[in-house]
């Protein structure tokens, strides 16, 4: 009887649904073209991350931080300056090495003179990855690149000569509204990329794999229950009765993800300054130093000995200054604890009420 040879095949799962979004820049299509491809240009609205390849059909391409390339793949088609068709492989986030490749594409149409319409299309997935789930709002990095070349847009972020009297004021579930419409708004407008965060991803008990799943939604949603049980710390601050500034200050055990790694284990008796964010048209009027300031009584309040923070060394721009000014805190009394390649985490201590 002939052996009974089993069959090989494979099964290829449905691609899911395409996620896209379009936005209309005051640019020309040249101008977006750069904005896409010019890695001076894409650091500065997606991620810090820097585009780099031929721009060929056949070529290579990535997007990379400090070298360290966290997207990448194939030019598919290149019809410069109206179409950008790329395959891509995300090496952002644990587990993802495995994961199929899937399509970029970047569709630029001129709609008058000096205007463009912007198409940005994430399709081909045929699995449901964190990269899948975190393409789902795509509106971030358009309202990013326009930023960046669109001469209205950017006057729109532009600074305040004046603001009036801010005073800060401590989280609590009543003012839960105030915070969500500041990170609605106005925190990351000049920064939309990080607009997912809602101040949440620090405070997810998850794993590596688990966080970089997370959306903008589900930020938003744990944050919301957080303030109104009374579980999230820190302090807003107003200028006429709105919301433009926060401090996330709090006690070390309730940020369970810190931006710096491997921090040593010590907890009790440590608050934390985890994220400081001005809305753009309100910095350098002395917002942020007031709320660190203020914070270092909140903490102390909280039963913290002392208060630690985490600036960058050196900041490439005012948007991505939410650790704070590295000298507001040593101004402040903040002195270096420890010293790493691009941060410094600095500490003063607290006079605890009793």
């Amino acid at each position: 009887m002939p052996a009974i040879v089993p069959l090989a095949y494979s099964v290829r799962m449905p691609e899911l649904p395409a996620h896209s979004a379009e936005i209309e820049v005051g640019a020309t299509a040249d101008q977006v073209w750069r904005a896409i491809t010019d890695p001076e240009i894409t650091r500065r609205y997606l991620y810090h991350c820097d585009a780099e390849g031929e721009w060929t059909p056949g070529s290579t391409w990535r997007y990379h931080r400090g070298g360290q390339t966290l997207i990448g793949g194939t030019v598919q088609e290149a019809r410069p300056p109206q179409l950008l068709r790329l395959t891509a492989h995300d090496a952002w986030y644990p587990g993802a090495e495995a994961d199929p490749p899937y399509r970029i594409t970047w569709q630029i149409e001129p709609v008058a003179d000096g205007r463009s319409r912007v198409r940005v299309t994430f399709d081909g997935f045929d699995a449901d990855t964190p990269g899948y789930r975190n393409s789902g709002n795509l509106r971030p990095v358009l309202e990013g690149l326009r930023n960046q070349i669109d001469p209205a847009a950017a006057a729109a972020l532009r600074r305040l000569d004046e603001i009036g009297e801010v005073t800060v004021h401590p989280l609590a579930p009543e003012r839960h509204d105030d915070f969500l419409d500041f990170f609605d708004h106005r925190a990351f407008a000049d920064n939309p990329s990080w607009s997912d965060c809602y101040c949440f991803e620090h405070r997810f008990a998850g794993d590596d794999r688990q966080s970089a799943a997370r959306t903008g939604v589900e930020n938003r949603r744990d944050m919301s229950a957080a303030i109104g049980a009374g579980r999230a710390h820190g302090l807003l601050a107003y200028v006429d009765g709105r919301a433009i500034g926060w401090c996330s200050a709090a006690p070390k055990a309730e940020i369970l993800r810190l931006p710096v790694d491997r921090e040593p284990a010590e907890i009790d008796g440590v608050g934390v300054i985890n994220c400081l964010v001005i809305a753009a048209q309100y910095r350098r009027h002395g917002v942020a130093r007031r709320l660190v300031a203020a914070a270092s009584d909140y903490l102390a309040g909280l039963g913290c000995a002392v208060a630690e923070a985490y600036p960058v060394k050196e900041m490439d721009s005012d948007a991505h200054g939410f650790y704070g000014p590295a000298e507001v805190y040593r101004d402040l009394g903040y002195e270096t604890y420890r010293e790493l390649p691009r941060r410094l985490v600095v500490r003063k201590r607290l006079t605890i009420d009793r």
